[in-house]
């Protein structure tokens, strides 16, 4: 499935450098699902949302569409702490989602890492 968003916030909660904040709807198993702009360029991964209860109890209401991602930067990082080889492509323009959507299928594997 895709979604689309906006960049929110370029830090996560409390300035958390390390993550961004995205309005795109997430569900419980998006988390490690790649954040795609609008030319399906990788940008991040999906970590997490603000935890509802959390909100309704510091604002008084449930946090709409309030979630994160990792870096781009921190991705590459932790790749090569791993040793993991990746390649990174050139823009290319693509416009509808649609497209985006196939095109991220080429290049979007699933990985489970025990710890």
């Amino acid at each position: 499935n895709i979604t689309t968003g906006n960049v929110s916030a370029l830090s996560g909660a409390a300035g958390n450098q390390g993550l961004f904040q995205i309005s795109a709807p997430i569900q419980p198993g998006s988390s490690g699902g790649p954040v795609l702009d609008r030319y399906g360029q990788l940008i991040g991964v999906v970590v997490s949302k603000l935890n509802d209860n959390y909100g309704l109890a510091a604002s008084g209401s449930v946090p709409q569409n309030v979630n994160f991602a990792i870096q781009l930067r921190e991705l590459k990082a932790f790749l090569g702490q791993q040793g993991v080889d990746y390649q990174q492509s050139r823009l290319s323009d693509i416009s509808e989602h649609a497209a985006t959507s196939r095109a991220a299928q080429d290049y979007t594997v699933a990985i489970r890492c025990q710890g």
